[in-house]
């Protein structure tokens, strides 16, 4: 419950912000993300194969959050269904 609290303040400055200010922000996210994508273009070695800037922003950004999970599998516990450690199951069924 202290958290439907705290999101509803959130809601209520995030209606406070000005205009101004948030086009100015995503504006100028977007112009950094573009110079990062350059910059990675611009650090592959000569001669190689330049791929475009929307494959660069792809590689370059991380992706979405799950809706299901607030963190990343590779932070499961050991033994579940998405770690990438063998478990005892999968070891004896591997032919020796």
């Amino acid at each position: 419950m202290p958290e439907l609290v705290g999101a509803s303040k959130d809601l209520h400055l995030l209606g406070q912000v000005s205009a101004f200010w948030l086009a100015a922000g995503v504006i100028l996210e977007f112009l950094s993300l573009f110079c990062y994508g350059l910059l990675t273009q611009a650090l592959l070695p000569p001669g190689a194969h330049n791929p475009g800037l929307s494959v660069l922003f792809r590689i370059d950004l991380p992706p979405p959050p799950s809706p299901t999970s607030s963190r990343p599998a590779r932070w499961a516990a050991p033994g579940s269904a998405t770690s990438c450690s063998p478990t005892r199951a999968s070891r004896a069924a591997t032919p020796r």
